[in-house]
């Protein structure tokens, strides 16, 4: 029986070949993104937005709304939503902001009795719709009031 010792692959075969693939797959991995659907890459930011002002509305007792604002008063704090260009940036007690939301078309906000109906315009013409409402143990306004912690 006869075996070639010299048979196998070299040391700078091996490298080579594993440098190719991986350059393949550095090439491949971004263009699986532009594949994936809408669903997979959509918007994580709405309804992360939407749920902090949710938490906002749960200690509030007074709201005014008008021209992409909406003011939020508690008892010690104010919370300012406002649409600066395509962003909306939240504020509190008028003091500094941050960027809650950006590529926004409209922000809208109509009162209603429980609170406020909010509508966010993306710039690519996806319109998400939100209530976001007082507290039932705050509707009174008068008592049942607690301080968040921050």
């Amino acid at each position: 029986m006869y075996t070639d010792k010299n048979s196998g692959f070299t040391l700078i075969e091996t490298v080579l070949s594993l440098s190719i693939t991986l350059i393949v797959i550095v090439l491949i991995i971004p263009l699986i993104g532009v594949f994936s659907s809408d669903v997979v890459k959509g918007r994580q930011d709405i309804p992360v937005f939407f749920q902090q002002l949710k938490t906002d509305f749960d200690y509030a007792h007074q709201l005014e709304v008008g021209n992409g604002r909406l003011v939020i008063k508690e008892p010690v704090d104010t919370r300012l939503y406002e649409q600066r260009g395509d962003r909306i940036v939240r504020r509190k007690n008028n003091e500094g902001f941050e960027i809650v939301l950006q590529n926004v078309e409209n922000f809208h906000a109509e009162p209603r009795e429980y609170g406020a109906y909010i509508t966010v315009t993306e710039k690519n013409g996806r319109t998400w719709e939100t209530a976001a409402g007082f507290r039932l143990s705050v509707i009174g306004r008068d008592d049942g009031w607690i301080k968040r912690v921050e």
